[in-house]
């Protein structure tokens, strides 16, 4: 795959190369040919360091297998290691929680990554009955947030935490072109969003992958949307505001030719009810506060259009299907 891209494209001297694994995916094969090619960032789905709670999720690996495939990413010496939890397992304490991420300072990652249980169509937690506790969840994030945040980690979004201390830089996250590969690869070209069918069962999964594979034309796009000038101001504003430091409004008048609190009168709720504030800076950037970051789940969603949320539905109710084909799996 590597050299299919070095002969097809062309790269920055400082590129990054990301790859995700799993820990029962990781043996130092693997790792040492991941590092000859020139990987730079390694993302592993730790997700916890409690067995009860990774068989709550229907993981398919043991802590054991974590810790051993930290060691072997560490000592590959990649220039950047992230690692994934989730809270809201069931089962779970703020305790356990504290527990997996003390242990994971332990190993020094470069990032780690926080996200809340999602309970999906066709995921085997649905068929379990599991419904997650929002409230519970919620203490447990801001447990985790305030620790980690304690011990020197810098907080750039809800789910993103980074070890240093210096405020992240701003960068603009505009309309520059994002070219995917692969299957379930997502794309931005201009105002034509595009990207493979969603799926989410083990079986749908393969059925996907073997279209893939048997695709004789990827140019041709089969799941695409264009969006608006509307529809762009929304990405525009969700791309920004909810990562620090924030939106720069100045940018956003710039790029539309209007105010975003004009634009989006929510913003001016969010200001009143302490979610965001206005920073004293020049240029002026609006930021989401303390409270504002941990509720991103919450406010993220107020952003989106009704016509973007009646496609959602249109996906949810096509897909109620689900139930037979993903009864005994789990995510």
């Amino acid at each position: 795959m590597f050299a299919v891209l070095e002969d097809c494209f062309s790269f920055a001297d400082r590129r990054e190369v990301i790859i995700e694994t799993a820990p029962n995916q990781t043996d130092i094969g693997k790792l040492r040919m991941l590092k000859q090619a020139g990987v730079t960032r390694v993302s592993m789905g730790i997700q916890s360091f409690h067995n009860a709670e990774l068989q709550a999720l229907g993981r398919s690996h043991y802590a054991a297998a974590a810790r051993q495939a930290l060691h072997l990413v560490k000592d590959m010496g990649f220039s950047c290691v992230n690692t994934d939890f989730i809270y809201g397992i069931p089962g779970q304490t703020t305790e356990s929680l504290l527990d997996s991420l003390k242990e994971a300072l332990l190993f020094e990652p470069d990032e780690i990554f926080l996200y809340p249980l999602y309970v999906k169509h066709g995921a085997g937690l649905e068929y379990e009955g599991v419904v997650p506790d929002g409230e519970q969840a919620y203490i447990q994030y801001r447990h985790a947030s305030r620790f980690l945040k304690s011990e020197g980690w810098r907080q750039d979004s809800m789910r993103r935490f980074v070890r240093q201390a210096k405020e992240r830089q701003y960068q603009s996250c505009g309309f520059g072109t994002s070219l995917a590969l692969g299957c379930g690869a997502r794309s931005y070209l201009g105002n034509l969003h595009f990207c493979s069918p969603y799926a989410i069962t083990k079986k749908e999964c393969l059925a996907r992958l073997a279209e893939y594979e048997h695709t004789h034309d990827y140019t041709k796009i089969t799941h695409g949307i264009l969006l608006t000038q509307q529809e762009q101001k929304r990405r525009y504003l969700i791309r920004h505001l909810l990562i620090m430091p924030g939106l720069q409004l100045d940018e956003y008048e710039t790029t539309f030719g209007s105010s975003a609190i004009t634009d989006f009168p929510v913003l001016q709720h969010w200001i009143e009810s302490d979610y965001a504030q206005m920073q004293k800076s020049d240029p002026a950037f609006l930021a989401l506060t303390e409270t504002g970051l941990g509720l991103s789940d919450y406010l993220g969603p107020q952003l989106i259009s009704p016509q973007i949320w009646a496609a959602m539905r249109e996906w949810e109710e096509a897909h109620a299907h689900d139930s037979v084909s993903g009864k005994s799996e789990k995510l």
